[in-house]
């Protein structure tokens, strides 16, 4: 059982996310690296409320995402402009997949929900972004996007490469 929201992107964007939206105890905003050079931002409350003060946008979900807020989506865009930024949700309970994905400032794929009998949105955004499968079964599960049952544990990890640990 898994339940995963974030953003993905080759390290160097996610490490600019990371690094533009830091402000706080713990921080609000942390990437954990993944396979093949990509990281994950996992999209915590405190990164929400973050995204929202910081870039004056509602905090206001997308109609496909739980998360996916106006001011993350804003920032994706700005972020798109160094490489390509995917955001996916993935809830194993419900079997719902969504993924958007931005380039060069424009969305690129759009938002996309699936259910678990079709072909995942999540993964077609990865192919998109340029994971390649070698020996798992599709690309959430090269990247080990199912190490963590939750965003908490995936930020608790994140947060463990700096040595710090915090409750959300």
């Amino acid at each position: 059982m898994h339940s995963l929201h974030g953003f993905i992107a080759i390290e160097d964007v996610v490490r600019e996310f990371e690094h533009g939206f830091n402000e706080g105890t713990p921080p609000p905003a942390k990437s954990i690296g993944l396979s093949q050079g990509f990281g994950l931002v996992p999209m915590t409350p405190q990164l929400r409320e973050r995204l929202a003060e910081v870039t004056g946008e509602a905090d206001t979900p997308h109609a496909e995402f739980s998360e996916l807020t106006t001011s993350a989506m804003w920032v994706a865009n700005m972020l798109s402009q160094v490489g390509k930024v995917a955001y996916i949700q993935s809830d194993s309970e419900t079997g719902h997949d969504s993924a958007m994905v931005w380039e060069f400032g424009e969305v690129i794929f759009e938002p996309k929900q699936t259910l678990a009998d079709a072909p995942s949105a999540v993964n077609e955004a990865l192919k998109l972004l340029g994971v390649t499968v070698d020996s798992k079964a599709d690309e959430f599960a090269e990247l080990g996007l199912a190490d963590h049952p939750s965003i908490e544990e995936w930020y608790k990890a994140a947060l463990k490469h700096i040595g710090k640990v915090a409750d959300l």
